[in-house]
């Protein structure tokens, strides 16, 4: 039977407080809006909820962590976004699929992360008023990922319910005035969740202990929370106080393109 997103949040919300890593490889927030695009369903026979959004996947929860949509629904999907414990039960029966694994990290809150800043170098919290700043945010990021952002993609990211001024910062090198790096981070004060969303140090400045400090930073900020994660495979996380707890498939059949502009703020309407 279908469900109304407002009955099914309550449970998602309880579910996820208690282990976030079996819930979903995304931010609470993220998946909150996606929900709001998808259609809900629950059987009762099963006892499984199940949430499609553009013909994909996005949310599956079952008691048993097995897979009791029968196969050929599944097969029917673009993309399926599951544990991969679960698809790896039916990967066999499945069809034109390409699967990539996520392993989202969570910070150990028992950890405490030591790092100390080059005296060269300082904190600077992101000014939401200056133009320079988004501008600037958009470059550091752009010299990894190539002409990915704009400044006005950076400002977007203001607009998300999950933005905290206090999450973002620069690492800037005193004498020149240069940027070394910037740090964005999200809260979901429902969870009391904080995501460790885009982390970007210029080239230059790798290897003198930067990267450790901002995760260092963004731990201190993060009084309100109970949970910090972070998506995707990084060693460094796991050597700053982060653990690996479920993975994820992300299977997508050629063709498919994930688009969702109330998330991506890389893209402007």
């Amino acid at each position: 039977m279908k469900v109304e997103l407002k009955d099914f949040l309550p449970l998602y919300k309880e579910l996820y407080k208690e282990n976030p890593s079996k819930l979903s490889p995304f931010a609470y927030w993220k998946m909150e809006r996606l929900f709001e695009e998808a259609s809900i369903t629950y059987n009762k026979e099963k006892n499984i909820y199940y949430l499609v959004r553009n013909n994909h996947l996005i949310c599956y929860l079952s008691n048993d962590n097995k897979m009791h949509l029968p196969l050929d629904k599944v097969n029917d999907f673009d993309c399926i976004t599951i544990e991969k414990s679960v698809y790896d039960l039916v990967e066999d029966s499945l069809e034109g699929f390409n699967k990539a694994v996520i392993e989202p990290l969570y910070y150990n809150m028992d950890y405490k992360i030591e790092a100390k800043l080059d005296e060269r170098f300082e904190v600077l919290d992101f000014n939401p008023l200056a133009k320079e700043h988004y501008i600037m945010a958009a470059e550091i990021i752009n010299e990894d990922l190539g002409d990915y952002f704009t400044e006005d993609n950076i400002r977007k990211m203001t607009t998300f319910p999950s933005y905290d001024k206090d999450l973002w910062f620069f690492i800037r090198e005193k004498d020149t005035g240069k940027l070394a790096g910037i740090s964005i981070s999200t809260f979901s004060d429902e969870v009391k969740e904080v995501d460790i969303d885009w982390m970007y140090i210029r080239t230059a400045y790798h290897k003198q202990g930067i990267g450790r400090y901002m995760i260092y930073e963004t731990v201190k900020r993060s009084d309100k929370a109970e949970i910090i994660r972070v998506s995707g495979v990084n060693e460094f996380y796991k050597k700053c106080g982060f653990e690996p707890k479920e993975l994820w498939a992300w299977a997508a059949k050629p063709g498919y393109s994930f688009y969702s502009p109330s998330i991506q703020p890389n893209i402007l309407e």
